[in-house]
């Protein structure tokens, strides 16, 4: 699927309490009906609008997470952003692994050893 949407900055236009559309300059790009509620729908209808900003902070969390990959901590929020970066661009989540071990499941592992007293198998960052 391709990368393309709506260009332009995307922004909610109420259309009275039942419903809202999202739009950029002249061009609808969703309408959303508040049929669970105004709030509700007036809720999904900003998270909509904000797409396309969601995405690229996610891209760039991404590029900055690249700069730290020896904290395991957070490996869990990375895919879970690339899998939301993937769904966005209509694309399957890329998988980072090439057949190598995991530099993060390595330290981790040998940081476990350590922390236990076991005898740690050689680490080499």
């Amino acid at each position: 699927m391709s990368t393309k949407y709506t260009s332009g900055k995307w922004v909610v236009k109420e259309i009275g309490d039942s419903a809202a559309e999202i739009i950029a300059e002249e061009t609808q790009v969703a309408f959303v009906k508040y049929s669970n509620g105004e709030a509700e729908g007036r809720a999904t209808a900003y998270l909509i609008a904000a797409a396309q900003e969601l995405l690229e902070a996610l891209k760039g969390i991404i590029e900055i997470g690249k700069r730290n990959l020896e904290n395991p901590k957070y490996d869990g929020y990375f895919d879970a952003a690339r899998a939301a970066i993937a769904a966005a661009e209509g694309n399957e989540p890329e998988q980072e692994h090439t057949g190598e071990p995991d530099p993060c499941d390595l330290a981790r592992d040998y940081n476990e050893a350590v922390e236990y007293g076991d005898q740690p198998t050689e680490y080499d960052p």
